[in-house]
């Protein structure tokens, strides 16, 4: 008997699909969250927090686009969908940044050097993603 296309089931295919897609997209946000800091960091000579909220905010921009085209396949939801997608994201990426240059500054003066200073912010990254994911 068929079901109603409300209570059909996704197939699993195309869930692990989605999900492959998901982590793709956000180990190329991390990458470039990484990347901008060490940037900002080491090549601008810019101070901790600023050269986070940079990472930070050009890694979303490009997961948030790029789960958004790619992931998802969201091309046009309209006006008021797309700023309740944006407005949810941005109070998420608020908080996870507090976390993170929070946990930085904590975590920086422990140890000294840039190699130290990286590791605590990948560190980071994956505990924050981790806590997101739950």
């Amino acid at each position: 008997m068929l079901q109603p296309p409300s209570l059909t089931r996704v197939p699993k295919k195309a869930s692990f699909r989605q999900f492959s897609k998901y982590l793709f997209i956000g180990g190329l946000g991390h990458g470039l969250d990484v990347a901008v800091f060490l940037l900002c960091r080491h090549y601008l000579a810019l101070d901790l927090v600023p050269s986070n909220i940079v990472a930070r905010a050009t890694g979303a921009v490009a997961v948030f686009l790029g789960n958004r085209t790619f992931t998802f396949g969201a091309t046009k939801p309209g006006w008021p969908a797309l700023l309740r997608q944006i407005l949810r994201y941005a109070v998420l990426w608020i908080g996870a940044t507090t976390g993170s240059t929070s946990a930085l500054l904590v975590a920086a003066p422990l140890y000294s050097g840039a190699l130290a200073e990286l590791g605590w912010k990948i560190a980071v990254e994956v505990f924050i993603t981790i806590i997101n994911f739950l």
